[in-house]
């Protein structure tokens, strides 16, 4: 009837147990045929492992962070055409903070030429000003996680 070392284990393996807290500052900047999604991490990072993207609806997953340092994110789209994307905090047992929205639209300003072998002009969109100025949020630094 001890069910305590299960416990133990249990949060050894997912640490935090909680639903980490959403991701903040979520700007989307436009470039040719493409956007750059930005972010900041959330103020408290307890029980954040990575991040999840979502475009179009909240449940179409197109991308997985591969850590929780990761805060952006560059997709291809369509020219002059709303999309929205769907930013989440994860933690390691799969628990994911509430979806924070952004919509946006790729410039037009990039075209093929015939007989040519690809796109010519364009710009690439780039962080938003004072963006890499940002706290990435939380103090976390190998800090003891209370569970």
């Amino acid at each position: 009837m001890r069910r305590l070392p299960v416990v133990l284990d249990e949060r050894k393996r997912f640490g935090y147990r909680g639903i980490p807290s959403p991701p903040r500052s979520l700007i989307l900047q436009s470039g040719s045929l493409e956007v750059l999604l930005t972010w900041n991490a959330p103020e408290d990072m307890r029980g954040v492992d990575s991040f999840y993207i979502y475009q179009d609806t909240e449940n179409n997953l197109v991308w997985k962070s591969p850590d929780r340092s990761t805060r952006q994110y560059r997709a291809k789209v369509p020219a002059d055409t709303p999309v929205a994307f769907y930013v989440s905090c994860v933690s390691k047992a799969g628990r994911e903070s509430p979806k924070v929205q952004v919509i946006g639209k790729a410039n037009t300003d990039k075209y093929v030429q015939t007989g040519t072998s690809g796109e010519t002009g364009g710009t690439a969109p780039s962080v938003p000003p004072g963006w890499s100025d940002e706290p990435t949020g939380g103090a976390f630094r190998k800090m003891i996680v209370p569970l």
